[in-house]
């Protein structure tokens, strides 16, 4: 995993900011800055701060100093976007759900239409709009 990776991660996960990372770490903010940048390279003491307050870095089954090819960045990822995304498809779940009730419910209604109409011994015809008669008895 890149520095960069891990700092977002982190952020992600513990919904914190650099800042929050910066001071949890005894660094300065500037310093992560630098170290995203460019400018400074990642130290051995800022790894090994990294992996002792975040110790979960170490369970990505990644490395640090050699990043995986076509590996999906959490720096990619808009938190606000993905959750507002996921709030709308479940509402639009949640639509789809009461429309399906709907339709269940007028499926037995015509059923028990259906049904009466056999016990008359009528003949029932089921119109193409879906509407339910019957023919003499």
């Amino acid at each position: 995993m890149e520095i960069r990776n891990a700092i977002n991660f982190i952020k992600f996960k513990e919904k914190c900011t650099q800042k929050d990372i910066a001071e949890r770490l005894g660094v300065k903010n500037t310093y992560i800055s630098d170290v995203l940048n460019g400018r400074h390279k990642v130290s051995k003491s800022l790894l090994d701060k990294l992996l002792y307050h975040y110790p979960y870095l170490s369970e990505q089954n990644t490395d640090i100093f050699n990043p995986k090819e076509e590996t999906l960045k959490t720096s990619d990822i808009d938190v606000n976007k993905f959750f507002t995304i996921i709030d709308k498809l479940q509402k639009h779940i949640e639509e789809q759900d009461e429309l399906i009730s709907t339709l269940q419910h007028s499926i037995r209604q015509k059923d028990e239409i259906i049904y009466e109409y056999a016990k008359k011994g009528t003949t029932t015809i089921v119109q193409e709009d879906g509407n339910v008669g019957c023919v003499g008895a």
